[in-house]
């Protein structure tokens, strides 16, 4: 790739990483990171030259997995079959058995440092487990799927614990009709992801229709352009994995990275030609494609962090004052606990969740002494008026909050 063309996407990457970091806490960024690296090495032609490579890639692979269950899949199918194409991208038996070599260590590695994980999860679950994630979004999308446990009716203590699968498990293979939903969904995520893809830049769709077509030609000369094939097939195999269950933004993002790098090999074989080489104007033309390209990757990332600066700055002025000017401390419960994740880590209060809907004053007094709570927050309610014998802390101050002492 040429320098400048290099340098162009450097610089677009600044605002989509800062996009990443600071547009969700997600563990989904910290995989992207490590899956960098690994590709970095495994996409490589000279990949097959040094044993460590495979043992590098072992280890980055471990470490997306450490950091996202989903690691732990894309990564043993994404380095067989990249493995694969290594072997066979010439016949040359020498680098065939290196290649051998790097696969075999790789995942030696990858499953040794794994391992330690996988034992402690499956002992706690007295079963073999690679992580419950997947398992769970499997339930909350069948086809008779309750999705979220609906959590109302009962005080309960945050934490894993806290998130238990309430919809059945359920096989696309059981039945016909679960099998007609399974391409359903398929389906329905594919277009969703397609127009994720698209609301992060127009060019997207159309890098990735333009790989696909390079992919039209015989096979022994595909295998050998890693160019065009390794970031093709990682980006399907990242995408694979969450269209036969769900998609969010976040799950790909390493779409994204891949996405952009491809454009710039694109725009580094468009370079090449007369129309960017011979004709007049061609340094100009260069540049106004490199602006382009730029702003496509860009625009999205960069509007959004425009528009959230000092988002959640509420949230943390508000915690502040309810702990230093009110002393609201210990355990509390609300009636919405979307409103309450932020700023119960600001306070550092534990958050039991949701009280019951319109709960008495007697059930309040029933759940605090077997909990412990300290505060009842009510939020944008007249739900106060099922309450006697309680004060509001704030005295109405703060604009749709009242804030009730439970104990004393």
């Amino acid at each position: 790739m040429d320098e400048v063309i290099r340098t162009v996407i450097l610089f677009t990457m600044i605002p989509v990483v800062l996009y990443f970091a600071l547009s969700m806490t997600t563990p989904d960024l910290l995989m992207v990171c490590v899956l960098v690296y690994y590709l970095a090495i495994i996409f490589n032609p000279k990949y097959p030259n040094k044993l460590s490579n495979g043992a590098l890639c072992g280890i980055f692979g471990a470490l997306a997995y450490l950091s996202k269950s989903y690691g732990f899949t894309f990564f043993i199918a994404s380095f067989l079959i990249l493995n694969f194409f290594q072997y066979f991208m010439d016949s040359d038996k020498i680098r065939r058995r290196k290649v051998l070599k790097n696969l075999i260590l790789g995942f030696i590695v990858f499953l040794m440092i794994s391992g330690i994980w996988i034992g402690l999860i499956s002992s706690k679950d007295q079963k073999l487990t690679f992580g419950t994630s997947g398992e769970y979004n499997h339930a909350i999308v069948g086809p008779q799927s309750q999705l979220h446990t609906n959590y109302s009716q009962e005080l309960y203590k945050v934490g894993p614990a806290a998130n238990p699968i309430i919809s059945k498990q359920w096989s696309p293979f059981s039945s016909l009709n679960n099998f007609k939903y399974q391409l359903s969904l398929i389906w329905n995520n594919i277009l969703k992801t397609g127009v994720i893809l698209n609301s992060f830049s127009y060019l997207a769709l159309i890098i990735l229709l333009a790989y696909i077509l390079m992919c039209i030609q015989p096979p022994r000369k595909l295998i050998s352009q890693n160019e065009v094939l390794y970031p093709l097939i990682t980006l399907l195999i990242c995408a694979g994995g969450y269209v036969m269950i769900v998609v969010e933004e976040r799950y790909i993002w390493l779409i994204y990275v891949l996405l952009i790098f491809m454009g710039g090999y694109l725009i580094n074989l468009l370079f090449k030609t007369d129309f960017f080489t011979k004709e007049k104007f061609a340094s100009t033309r260069k540049t106004v494609l490199l602006i382009i390209f730029a702003l496509s990757f860009v625009i999205m990332p960069a509007n959004y962090l425009v528009h959230h600066v000092n988002t959640g700055e509420d949230i943390y002025t508000l915690s502040n004052t309810l702990t230093n000017q009110y002393g609201v401390h210990g355990n509390v419960v609300t009636n919405d606990r979307s409103k309450m994740r932020y700023l119960s880590y600001y306070m550092n209060v534990t958050f039991y969740g949701p009280a019951q809907k319109n709960i008495s004053s007697e059930e309040l007094q029933n759940e605090s002494q077997e909990y412990g709570i300290d505060y009842y927050f009510v939020w944008d309610s007249n739900q106060s008026t099922n309450l006697t014998g309680y004060n509001d802390i704030i005295n109405g101050k703060i604009k749709n909050l009242k804030i009730y002492a439970v104990n004393g």
